[in-house]
């Protein structure tokens, strides 16, 4: 599970999606909310639009947003047996199908909303029906067949075989007919979306493998500077810093790094977020690094000389 926030606020007053999907059939839903719900509103949600339909699940992945570690959310799910998984650090993608159907959702309702992006909210129910609808590439069935073992009937294929044989208003048949070209387009554009999406991974993936005791630079791309220890703004300051020893391999897409004590930086990191360090030469400047304070710093590799006075060593 996921959201999708700052969205144009709504004529219902809502600015946020939380995307909920299913890992073994695909099955996804998409709730509008606000960005400042906080975890006992999530959890409402939970019980209104994912509970009711599918019983609990016996494990939830989602990012490390503050609602989903909260005490309350921690306390809810351990007090009903269900796992919760957390991605690493700054990587929405350790989740990667719902990071894959947010991408998804923004590009299908871009093709959608009106020149005000107030409208958003509306077209929801169309994206939702039209996903379970659409054959996952990975199952190679639709989420509908394999949550349910059938595709629910479109109401307008069974409105459109009435209008046949039934007169009716021309208004009517002329909503029928737009309602059904609109879920046509909505599958169109989730597959162009899709595709889309496909092809720029494929084109910025780097595969890197590190073992253990191995130094890395770490990006500060997605570091916040209240935890990093970093200045105020990234913008100015360095792009890369380190280096720092792998602990210890978690996958081949994540690792843990030795984040001095007293770092809240959580450190576990993906590879994207990694390159291997490189021993500088005499004309390369050392990249900075964290201390266990907080403040910038860089690693003494010897010492020259020193200086005694008074009899102290300064």
């Amino acid at each position: 599970m996921d959201f999708i926030t700052d969205l144009p606020r709504t004529k219902r007053d809502v600015d946020s999606i939380w995307v909920v999907v299913d890992r073994l059939t695909k099955r996804c839903h998409f709730v509008p909310t606000t960005k400042n719900v906080n975890a006992e509103g999530v959890a409402r949600l939970f019980i209104d639009n994912i509970w009711k339909l599918h019983g609990m699940p016996a494990n939830i992945v989602s990012d490390r947003d503050r609602k989903f570690v909260s005490a309350f959310w921690q306390h809810v799910f351990k007090s009903i047996g269900t796992m919760l998984s957390m991605t690493v650090a700054h990587r929405a993608q350790g989740d990667g199908q719902t990071e894959r159907m947010n991408r998804t959702l923004e590009g299908y309702l871009r093709c959608f909303v009106g020149p005000l992006q107030d409208d958003w909210d509306v077209h929801l129910a169309n994206a939702e029906f039209a996903a379970n609808s659409t054959v996952n590439s990975s199952t190679k069935l639709a989420p509908f067949e394999a949550d349910l073992g059938y595709i629910p009937l479109n109401p307008l294929q069974l409105a459109s075989e009435q209008l046949e044989s039934v007169p009716t208003s021309r208004r009517a048949a002329e909503f029928h007919e737009r309602q059904a070209a609109i879920l046509l387009r909505c599958r169109e554009a989730l597959a162009q979306a899709q595709e889309r999406m496909r092809d720029v991974y494929d084109q910025n993936r780097v595969e890197q493998v590190f073992e253990v005791c191995d130094k890395v630079y770490l990006s500060t791309q997605h570091l916040d500077p209240k935890h990093s220890g970093l200045p105020n703004s990234t913008k100015f300051g360095p792009k890369w810093i380190g280096p720092y020893s792998v602990v210890r391999k978690i996958h081949n897409h994540a690792y843990e790094l030795n984040i001095q004590a007293g770092n809240k930086l959580h450190p576990v990191f993906n590879t994207a977020s990694l390159k291997p360090y490189k021993e500088p030469t005499r004309l390369s400047r050392p990249s900075d690094v964290i201390l266990a304070d907080g403040s910038i710093g860089q690693i003494v590799k010897a010492l020259r000389g020193k200086r005694t006075r008074k009899r102290r060593t300064q």
